[in-house]
């Protein structure tokens, strides 16, 4: 019964805790993160938002998909984006 308990557990704070699983980068003073857009988005349209000192923060790139995230890597000045999403069949 304990096991089953604590699977219970852990599916439900899994769903109750949900949140974009990418990475912040740093590219000279600019800061990247993958977000969600707009916040209040049930279908969870992936974006990368982005911040510089002096600036408010931005959206630079919004997913046409729903249930996605992106994962940011970055090499010097160059930016990558592995884009993920759900596919529902």
């Amino acid at each position: 019964m304990k096991y089953i308990f604590t699977f219970f557990i852990f599916l439900t704070l899994n769903y109750l805790a949900a949140h974009p699983t990418g990475n912040m980068i740093t590219v000279g003073e600019s800061v990247y993160w993958p977000y969600v857009t707009p916040l209040e988005d049930r279908e969870h349209h992936a974006c990368i938002m982005s911040w510089s000192p002096g600036n408010e923060p931005r959206v630079i790139l919004r997913s046409d998909y729903p249930a996605s995230d992106f994962m940011l890597y970055n090499q010097g000045e160059d930016i990558y984006a592995i884009e993920r999403r759900f596919i529902q069949r």
